[in-house]
């Protein structure tokens, strides 16, 4: 009953709160943010957080040979692909999915439209790639062969939890500028 009554007391309040602002001033608003969508600001402030978040998680998938759930990549399994990778003067200490900077860079932020953006994998042959290390990896976790078509998967080439309030913070801060909310 405390709490019903404080609640009460609470709308009350609100209700005497005294506004700042009028419908006109409000309408004006809401058509400078019609406007400024239309214009791409809201698709150009989140391709912006997308690729902050993207940033991340390049750094986390190919210099910290991290899944999306902060597990290890693991080591490379095959012994020739070992050497092949030592001749070219590559690490073999731990997977980190690099070999000549092909997937890295076919991970971009495209822009949809106005109001949307994605991060893709934007070449086929990497997009394979990505998805065959992910069930690669579920299956060496799981003791199958590593490559049989398991269907299972371990989440690397998406935002874990930090990244994805990188975004949203990155995006909110850019447009609270905009807007001057």
């Amino acid at each position: 009953m405390l709490f019903v009554m404080r609640r009460l007391q609470l709308v009350g309040q609100l209700d005497n709160m005294e506004y700042k602002s009028n419908s006109k001033e409000l309408l004006v608003r809401l058509k400078l943010i019609r406007a400024n969508i239309a214009a791409g600001v809201f698709s150009d402030a989140l391709a912006a957080g997308l690729n902050a978040g993207m940033g991340l998680m390049k750094r986390r998938i190919f210099n910290q040979s991290l899944a999306a759930d902060g597990s290890t990549l693991g080591g490379y399994e095959s012994e020739d692909y070992s050497r092949k990778r030592q001749r070219s003067g590559r690490q073999v200490g731990r997977k980190d999915l690099e070999f000549d900077g092909t997937l890295r860079r076919a991970i971009e932020v495209v822009t949809v439209n106005n109001t949307k953006a994605q991060i893709r994998i934007t070449n086929p042959d990497s997009a394979d790639i990505a998805f065959f290390q992910e069930q690669q990896i579920y299956n060496l976790r799981n003791g199958l062969p590593a490559n049989s078509e398991s269907g299972g998967k371990v989440p690397i080439f998406q935002l874990n939890t930090d990244e994805r309030d990188v975004v949203k913070t990155t995006t909110r801060e850019l447009l609270n500028q905009k807007f001057n909310f």
